[in-house]
């Protein structure tokens, strides 16, 4: 994965307009018994003018997960890199509220292909074709510190690489190794279990040790 930097935020999402959806989304969220329930007026302010043009420039018109070069075939989906409306634990339907206050934040949108961002029936080798794609997942290292609160992300270990946002520098990243542990057919419902893990060498196990250990938003 290449570190892409982000650059200043398009102005759409500093509009007042915009504004306003985040102002209406803490007012929402701040009423006693909100917390866990889904925002029913939708998220809009993420798709201001500008947004999916300048992620496409800034990207190169590839997918920020997997850099297939989108750009060719079909538009960029605007991807929450942590999910905005709801989170997907194991298999279960996306639980609400989600990142809800990272809705419109610059750093937390990214160009996306179809079948990286929706939960798409996909062919794997050796086994038989699954649902994949990212959708409203966002794997933690422990589900315990999951962000319930704007600022509380800050403590979550993240699982998900993200290019401009990434803990490891470039010799480091070299040695991320995709993850994927199927679950046991005797515990299917479980789900499988998706990551990165660090295969460092040996001159520099050490300090790929501590960076991979550290936490970061």
């Amino acid at each position: 994965m290449q570190h892409v930097d982000l650059g200043p935020s398009p102005p759409s999402l500093t509009t007042p307009k915009a504004d306003a959806e985040r102002a209406a989304l803490r007012a929402f969220y701040s009423i006693p018994g909100n917390e866990k329930l889904p925002y029913d007026k939708g998220f809009t302010a993420y798709k201001g003018d500008g947004v999916r043009e300048q992620l496409t420039e800034m990207f190169k018109g590839k997918c920020a997960y997997c850099e297939t070069f989108y750009k060719a075939t079909q538009p960029a989906d605007i991807e929450h890199f942590r999910p905005k409306g709801g989170v997907t634990i194991k298999d279960t339907r996306p639980q609400p509220p989600g990142y809800w206050w990272l809705a419109s934040e610059w750093s937390n949108l990214l160009p996306s292909c179809s079948d990286c961002n929706r939960p798409r029936r996909q062919d794997f080798p050796g086994g038989l074709p699954r649902t994949a794609g990212k959708a409203n997942r966002f794997p933690l290292a422990s589900e315990a510190k999951r962000a319930a609160a704007p600022g509380q992300e800050a403590k979550e270990r993240r699982l998900l690489l993200h290019p401009s946002l990434t803990a490891c520098t470039p010799p480091v990243l070299r040695h991320a190794e995709h993850v994927h542990r199927r679950a046991p057919a005797e515990h299917s419902s479980s789900g499988d279990e998706w990551g990165y893990r660090m295969s460092a060498s040996p001159s520099s196990r050490r300090r790929t040790s501590a960076a991979s250990s550290s936490t970061y938003p």
